[in-house]
């Protein structure tokens, strides 16, 4: 079946795609996460409504698919592209995820947008993120270390070796700690011995680091490295997340008059404030739509040609965003801590 739709995409491609009419993109939605598809749909409308903004003058239209495996998301984009015809493919906040969409996408003159921070190694040259990326999510927690101790603190690595972008920002966090502090041990979050430390910095989904944290000291600081996707598991722990702190895109305290305009449009359907997933679904289609309208067509290369230029950068709801070689974005960041299910006060970073 896989083999049947790849070739649909290679004959789809470059045929039955009308220079007139809307412009489709298409969303792998993931199951019971209406945030990110209301961050899509609100950034189409938006799109829609000022010509000037749309790419050829063609009005945006999004056409949705359901994704729950790593399985499911590559075959949804496969479909998206060879049966509906659309010119890009917004999807996965998860790295696994988002390789299976990169793959899917790679077949076609067609890109993909992902709402998460690591395209996954190797690079795939139709994949990006607008998510903060593995490496600064590590780099600002170390940063947030340096600043609250006085003295060179003992820090502990408790990683969930499946968690890969969990893991890059721990090596880079390892890095810059040891500059400033001795990293003590550096093991699994299953590890049934751990030295005492100052810091501990868990490499692993919420779950497990909520339940990892069980038996340290009340005043150890605790840094909750993994992917913005997790942040939702971290918050509904409650009180007993309480304390972590984390590196995130996108902080309910940002403010910009974009992001205003577009938290009132989203509390006015959800009743809630806009979520990272969102923020970021929103930042996605808009990126892709100006790179290209700059580009002046929709093909893959003139659109990741634009989206790799360094200036002018693009702008998201919290600021200015650029890509890195790797197709990562350097965009503004917020380190905050957890408390009672919400975010505390954050301090914000730009690129």
């Amino acid at each position: 079946m896989r083999r049947l739709l790849l070739l649909a995409v290679a004959v789809c491609v470059g045929c039955n795609r009308s220079d007139s009419g809307p412009v489709w993109v298409g969303h792998v939605e993931p199951p019971n996460r209406e945030d990110e598809a209301r961050g899509v749909r609100l950034a189409a409308e938006e799109l829609n409504k000022d010509p000037g903004r749309q790419p050829q003058g063609r009005r945006v239209q999004v056409r949705g698919a359901p994704g729950g495996t790593p399985d499911e998301w590559g075959a949804q984009a496969t479909r998206l592209i060879a049966l509906n015809a659309v010119r890009m493919v917004i999807a996965a906040d998860r790295h696994a995820d988002a390789e299976r969409v990169g793959l899917a996408v790679q077949s076609g003159n067609v890109l993909a947008m992902s709402p998460g921070g690591w395209p996954g190694s190797p690079i795939q040259q139709n994949l990006f993120t607008v998510g903060l990326s593995p490496s600064e999510r590590g780099r600002l927690l170390a940063a947030a270390v340096k600043r609250s101790e006085g003295k060179r603190p003992a820090v502990l690595i408790l990683r969930d070796p499946a968690a890969k972008a969990a893991n890059l920002a721990a090596d880079r966090f390892a890095a810059d700690c040891r500059a400033f502090a001795d990293v003590v041990a550096d093991t699994t979050v299953s590890a049934e011995k751990r030295p005492g430390a100052e810091v501990v910095f868990f490499a692993c989904p919420a779950r497990q680091a909520v339940q990892a944290r069980a038996g340290l000291e009340r005043d150890t600081q605790l840094l909750f490295g993994d992917e913005d996707a997790e942040l939702p598991a971290l918050l509904a722990e409650g009180q007993r997340a309480n304390g972590m702190t984390v590196a995130t895109a996108f902080h309910p305290d940002a403010k910009s008059d974009r992001l205003a305009a577009f938290a009132q449009r989203y509390e006015q359907e959800s009743k809630q404030p806009p979520t990272v997933a969102a923020v970021l679904a929103y930042d996605a289609l808009t990126i892709w739509v100006e790179a290209a309208r700059r580009a002046g067509g929709l093909d893959a290369k003139s659109v990741r040609d634009e989206l790799l230029k360094r200036d002018p950068p693009f702008e998201v709801l919290t600021g200015t965003l650029t890509f890195a070689d790797d197709h990562t974005a350097r965009r503004p960041a917020f380190v905050a801590q957890v408390q009672n299910g919400k975010l505390g006060p954050a301090t914000r970073h730009d690129p």
